[in-house]
């Protein structure tokens, strides 16, 4: 080799040793390490300084003065860049809104690390945290009032996902999952992975078999149709605060899909007028039995979930629907074993009208029957009473009311077998009223600790039942004393009625309004008595049929239509009325108001009542007894 080349070579020799002698000091970022030692470059530590920070490119005197430029990611992540900038992070930027994040705002500074790092900013489990610097501030989330959402990282936190990430679930949804990384949108736009249209999508990206089920359902063809009331998943389940099904406060609890979920759709009349959705489904529920029973605080009872499906709602229309006709008795039958096509014989949501099915025109009927008759009743009851207190605080004013001064004398007017009886029926009636009415009012006051404890309601009907059994019993035992005993069959004798009753009525009626000074003279038992006891006779069998069909509603509907349980729901619910306010109005005030008697008519606890109390009320009576104890003398 001769010189020239031997100077040629060893020229480009020493330029290329220098050029990578300067390469590497620009790799170990020097002469910037010297004034920024505490600075850890971690992922972008292949990179010089001067490829982030590119005005160090037209500095040659270190340290610098100028305060460098922001760092342009894009120079690397146009692609990224690209994507930001249409999104409403980055348009907010662009707006020059100061709030509005950069690159460096969630991915970090010098520190960057890859998002598989667990110790990265973007990692899985560091997302919400991220995130959580400015959608969990709430001095920032109250500026943005209006338009983002209230507290969105503290709802986030509670939530079946942010427990399950704090937890470690590293494959549990995180803020990006929904919203996306780069390329977040306001959801009002169509392009937004949380817009209406996109976000069952965008749910079934990890719940896919349940978007699947979803999309044939009614809803999610709807929804798929573009037509905006149709409800989406955070319709029901929630957006942030999106809590496991079996938790109690998740909207989707067995409890808050009925009372609050379905009826935020359902209970307005828009689905009604603009869609032909049948009406008062949710109030129909309401009042029926499931309805008032998970009202008080039921977790067994069936809500809406229970019939028409969770995912895979479908018209009953369709031959696969659940509440299909021809699918009801298999619907029912999950939690009446047994049911069978009766059980699709009658209007399930019961509606009384005139209109439709023959099950809702009678008990339609049957309904407005029973309100014109308590009406009447109660109201005929209530002024007779009223005039026979008015009358009575007349006499006792007119101090003419001497037959209370006792003379010793005590007849024999209820035996110890009848007390009995009568504790007996007083007993159960009040334990069924009680009871029977916190199933139709669960919401009252007095209800509440029924509905505070823990299956406080199912004890509700066991003692219920166990009531209605104890008034058969005594109903039973009441008829073999009227039949077999010597003094039943005298009392039964004694109370049916007779013409000398109706006479007996109009003679006490002018007498109570002044038109005669003569009161009507009775026996053992009169009109008043025996109208109360009669009809505690005809409530009781009513009663007792309706309450074993509805109690055994399984077995009734293998003969009869359900509509027949509808009906004797309506009668049971409204004979409880009659016959309860016809103890407080007629009863109580004979045995507890009555100027005569007041505070109390002791009879039905000592079962004696005085020869002037006697002569008073029974003169008739009275007569017989003495008359035959001077035949006996």
């Amino acid at each position: 080799m001769n010189a020239s080349k031997k100077k040629v070579y060893t020229i480009l020799l020493i330029t290329v040793c220098l050029f990578f002698s300067f390469r590497v000091e620009a790799k170990n970022n020097n002469p910037c390490s010297d004034c920024h030692s505490e600075i850890k470059i971690e992922i972008h530590s292949v990179l010089a300084c001067s490829e982030c920070h590119q005005d160090l490119q037209n500095i040659s005197k270190f340290p610098h003065k100028t305060p460098l430029a922001s760092v342009d990611c894009s120079v690397c992540h146009k692609d990224s860049k690209a994507v930001y900038d249409k999104s409403l992070h980055g348009e907010a930027m662009a707006k020059g809104i100061a709030d509005a994040p950069r690159c460096q705002s969630c991915h970090g500074r010098h520190d960057i690390k890859s998002k598989n790092d667990p110790d990265s900013q973007v990692s899985r489990v560091n997302i919400p945290n991220m995130c959580g610097k400015c959608h969990g501030d709430l001095k920032f989330v109250e500026k943005q009032k209006g338009v983002l959402t209230v507290n969105p990282y503290q709802a986030y936190k509670k939530s079946i996902h942010g427990e399950a990430v704090a937890g470690g679930a590293t494959m549990a949804a995180v803020c990006i999952d929904c919203h996306g990384n780069h390329n977040m949108r306001l959801p009002n736009d169509p392009d937004s992975l949380v817009s209406r249209k996109n976000t069952s999508s965008t749910c079934g990206k990890c719940h896919l078999g349940i978007y699947k089920v979803f999309e044939e359902s009614i809803h999610g063809k709807a929804a798929k149709a573009g037509v905006s009331d149709a409800p989406v998943c955070t319709d029901c389940h929630g957006i942030h605060a999106i809590k496991s099904h079996i938790d109690p406060k998740s909207s989707v609890s067995e409890v808050a899909i009925s009372l609050t979920t379905c009826p935020k759709c359902h209970s307005g009349i828009r689905l009604t007028e603009e869609y032909g959705v049948a009406a008062q489904r949710v109030s129909s529920y309401l009042d029926s039995f499931h309805g008032l029973a998970k009202r008080g605080g039921s977790h067994i009872v069936a809500n809406c979930a229970s019939c028409h499906g969770v995912h895979d709602i479908l018209p009953s229309s369709d031959p696969k629907s659940t509440i299909n006709k021809n699918n009801l008795p298999v619907t029912c039958g999950k939690c009446h074993p047994g049911a069978g096509k009766n059980f699709a014989k009658g209007a399930i949501h019961v509606i009384p009208s005139l209109e439709g099915e023959i099950g809702t025109k009678i008990v339609f009927y049957v309904k407005w029957f029973y309100i014109v008759l308590i009406i009447f009743t109660i109201g005929g009851m209530a002024f007779h009473n009223g005039l026979d207190f008015l009358k009575k605080l007349l006499v006792s004013l007119s101090g003419k009311r001497t037959y209370h001064s006792v003379s010793g004398i005590w007849y024999e007017r209820f035996n110890l077998s009848e007390r009995i009886q009568h504790l007996l029926l007083l007993t159960s009636f009040i334990i069924l009223v009680i009871t029977g009415f916190a199933l139709k009012f669960p919401d009252a006051w007095w209800v509440t600790p029924m509905r505070v404890v823990e299956g406080g309601m199912n004890l509700r009907g066991l003692i219920h039942r166990l009531a209605a059994l104890v008034m058969i019993g005594a109903a039973i035992y009441h008829i073999y004393f009227l039949l077999v005993t010597r003094r039943g069959r005298y009392e039964l004798k004694e109370m049916f009625p007779v013409v000398k009753d109706a006479i007996d009525v109009f003679q006490n009626i002018k007498y109570l309004l002044g038109i005669t000074s003569e009161k009507p003279r009775f026996k053992r038992f009169n009109y008043i008595e025996k109208s109360e006891y009669w009809a505690l006779v005809w409530g009781t069998i009513v009663m007792v049929i309706t309450g074993f069909i509805l109690w055994f509603e399984v077995e009734t509907m293998k003969f009869f239509p359900k509509w027949i349980s509808d009906v004797s729901e309506v009668i049971h619910y409204y004979e409880a009325w009659l016959a309860t306010l016809a103890i407080i109005v007629w009863h109580f005030y004979y045995v507890i108001f009555n100027p005569d008697v007041y505070p109390m008519n002791w009879i039905w606890l000592n079962g004696k009542i005085s020869r002037e109390d006697m002569e008073h009320e029974h003169p008739l009576e009275l007569g017989e007894i003495e008359k035959r104890s001077e035949e006996n003398a």
